[in-house]
């Protein structure tokens, strides 16, 4: 999402600050945030002043008063009204001003917060979407306290499906799960515990739709949102572009302090972007303590957009001597989030997401 597209969306207010990607735009650009802040207290003033009424007699006074005769005199209410919307008028032409000297370079050169928004949009956007990652986990006997899983994992997203996969260099599942809102199932299976949670999603079909398009959504363009909003509280961001295999590229590089972990560590991502496209093409996080060198603790090593969810990801194939456990799902209403589950005794299964 572009700054002016969502310069457009903030004058129709709160309404309009519903989708995930202009709520991606506004964590990371401060430019957007400046003039959100700006519109908010311009609808703040425009709410303390009120609707100003006038008197009944007012047009058929003037609709009487001849051209040549002296304005009708007003009187010390109606004055007090009208110089309400005159310091109205003020605030706004000063809120204007202060937007236009807060938001500068609109049009000019993107810069990393902007083409990360272009990516959050890009991957919210994507009719379906593959990603292959190593996330990153607790490291005991690692400098930083962090290291990075020891195999690949395979997600793919619709707007009715997520679909999720781990399988070690041997050949096993570690793990597999599935939300789909078209065939009505939910299961996860894990290889540690040989035992597989299998849910029927008919009797709560429609919310569950719902959840899992906007969990869809979040999983694909929020992890941008919260890498660089909630990992790196104090981030700095760079970017530089260049040309790989005959396509331009942009790299962008955001450090800072991460803030989940007990010991004092600087982690950086490093993001490969397709600079026409505004996707992303891969992504490395490295961490490193003050006495110690970079060290890489996940990374993105594939993104597919379009592409169709592959039978093998539908299908829950499991090893002999997997238990079965039939769940039951259900949609759990909190204040401010939603949540499928599936449960059965002490196995839960959750997809969480925020209400709208």
């Amino acid at each position: 999402m572009r700054c002016k597209e969502v310069s457009e969306r903030l004058q129709y207010g709160e309404r309009g600050i519903r989708s995930l990607a202009l709520s991606a735009h506004l964590a990371l650009c401060r430019r957007c945030r400046a003039e959100a802040r700006s519109l908010s207290a311009l609808r703040q003033v425009v709410h303390e002043v009120g609707r100003f009424q006038p008197p009944a007699d007012l047009l058929p006074a003037i609709l009487a008063v001849p051209t040549e005769s002296a304005p009708a005199q007003i009187t010390t209410k109606e004055s007090t009204n009208m110089r309400r919307l005159v310091f109205a008028g003020i605030a706004i032409l000063a809120i204007a001003i202060g937007a236009t000297v807060l938001i500068p370079g609109r049009g000019g050169k993107p810069d990393a917060e902007s083409i990360l928004m272009g990516v959050a949009h890009a991957m919210e956007e994507a009719k379906s979407l593959h990603i292959v990652f190593r996330g990153t986990e607790s490291g005991v006997n690692t400098p930083t306290g962090l290291r990075m899983a020891p195999f690949p994992v395979d997600l793919w997203f619709t707007s009715r499906a997520t679909y999720g996969r781990a399988v070690r260099p041997d050949g096993t599942v570690v793990f597999s799960s599935a939300a789909d809102a078209d065939t009505r199932e939910m299961w996860v299976y894990s290889g540690d515990d040989k035992i597989r949670l299998v849910a029927d999603l008919t009797p709560i079909a429609e919310r569950a739709a719902e959840v899992i398009s906007v969990a869809s959504k979040l999983f694909r363009s929020d992890q941008i949102m919260k890498t660089v909003g909630k990992a790196y509280p104090d981030a700095k961001m760079s970017v530089v572009t260049e040309t790989r295999d005959g396509r331009k590229v942009a790299i962008i590089t955001v450090t800072g302090t991460l803030k989940t972990s007990p010991r004092r560590v600087t982690g950086r991502h490093v993001f490969v972007v397709d600079a026409d496209t505004n996707r992303l093409l891969k992504m490395r996080q490295y961490a490193r303590t003050e006495s110690t060198r970079d060290e890489l603790v996940s990374r993105i090593d594939r993104v597919d957009y379009d592409v169709p969810v592959p039978a093998e990801a539908r299908t829950l194939e499991v090893p002999e001597g997997t238990k079965t456990v039939r769940a039951v799902a259900a949609i759990e209403e909190r204040k401010n989030t939603v949540a499928l589950a599936i449960k059965s005794g002490k196995y839960v299964l959750r997809y969480e997401v925020p209400r709208n």
